[in-house]
């Protein structure tokens, strides 16, 4: 993957209902990029300039989010390697951008645990194998904490379509999904259009929709489970996407059991570069802005009801000589600055 088009996904999953920024690491000639860091710190006032104070990790409660990893690339723009700047953690990369490694350090110290991921001729991903250099090892992966009863391995068995068989398809129906497996539907074109996997007595089945242009329209999650009262029940979550003005206006309606409780809308400039970003949600609208870059601006937090400014977040760069930026500063709603970040780029 070349490095203009790596970004931190918009984190749609919640925290403390919460949607965190996508960050440009877009840079002027990616195939000249060796690496990229990004380090964040407190600021404070000296002669009336501002300079960086204590190093951080900009985490919970905080809108705006940057990778806590060193990325490195080849000369071709691929990710090869991705060491976590705060930890010892490691991640791997081959030569066609697929994660075959990571290696996690729980204690930060010499004990481990190894992530191994082996994939089919398709590309796709078919094992996870996991192995812990000490017994009973608890680890953190993202923003979840798992328990060492975790480390199982997951296999996948993918099923492909082909344009004359629908065999396939009814075969894949009749699954009943045992523990620790995944299992996935591929149509002709390669993109996933179903899987299943079990969560104790939960059967969870996830179904991809696309367009003529290959674009996802929906996504709909069921859930077919037993309560305690030995009850059968379904849960269907669903995610609706409308593409409009060719393309450079997307939206996206979250519903629960039929009942929307989220919308989403992001708009593009020709370039292909992100200019906004909107979420709707519980009264609130969170709104990001960009720039002609594609690096965000400005970001804020209103209350709908009252129409009320909650928090309101501006971003100043400076670049280097290749025109890729290289430090941003941070300004509250009160235009007093509050955080320093920069971004460290290393060239082949």
């Amino acid at each position: 993957m070349k490095i203009s088009k790596l970004f931190c996904v918009l984190c749609m999953a919640l925290s403390g209902l919460q949607t965190y920024a996508q960050i440009d690491n877009s840079v002027d000639k990616p195939d000249l990029v060796k690496s990229l860091d990004y380090r964040c710190y407190t600021v404070k006032m000296q002669n009336d300039t501002i300079v960086k104070d204590k190093q951080i990790v900009l985490f919970e409660g905080y809108p705006i989010r940057y990778p806590v990893s060193t990325l490195y690339f080849d000369k071709s723009g691929n990710t090869i390697k991705e060491d976590r700047t705060h930890q010892s953690d490691k991640i791997y990369y081959n030569t066609a951008n697929q994660k075959i490694k990571m290696v996690l350090y729980p204690d930060g110290k010499n004990d481990s645990i190894t992530f191994n991921y082996a994939y089919d001729d398709h590309g796709n991903i078919e094992t996870v194998t996991k192995n812990a250099s000490a017994p009973k090892m608890d680890f953190s992966l993202g923003a979840n904490h798992y328990t060492y009863e975790a480390l199982r391995d997951e296999v996948y068995k993918n099923y492909y379509l082909s344009d004359d068989n629908s065999k396939i398809e009814h075969q894949f129906e009749s699954i009943n999904p045992e523990a620790n497996y995944t299992y996935r539907l591929y149509n002709a074109k390669n993109k996933l259009i179903q899987e299943k996997n079990r969560y104790g007595s939960r059967i969870r089945t996830i179904k991809y929709e696309y367009n003529n242009e290959n674009k996802i329209t929906k996504v709909s999650t069921i859930d077919n489970y037993t309560d305690v009262k030995t009850k059968h029940n379904t849960s269907i979550e669903t995610e609706e996407h409308n593409y409009l003005n060719d393309g450079l206006i997307h939206d996206i309606k979250y519903s629960s059991n039929n009942k929307i409780w989220k919308e989403e809308q992001t708009v593009y400039r020709s370039n292909g570069s992100v200019k906004e970003y909107t979420s709707h949600y519980f009264n609130r609208e969170n709104k990001y802005t960009y720039n002609a870059k594609g690096e965000l601006e400005q970001f804020t937090l209103r209350k709908l009801r009252k129409d009320k400014i909650i928090r309101n977040i501006r971003l100043l760069y400076t670049y280097n000589s290749r025109g890729d930026w290289i430090k941003c500063i941070h300004f509250d709603k009160k235009n007093q600055p509050t955080y320093l970040i920069e971004r460290i780029i290393a060239y082949h």
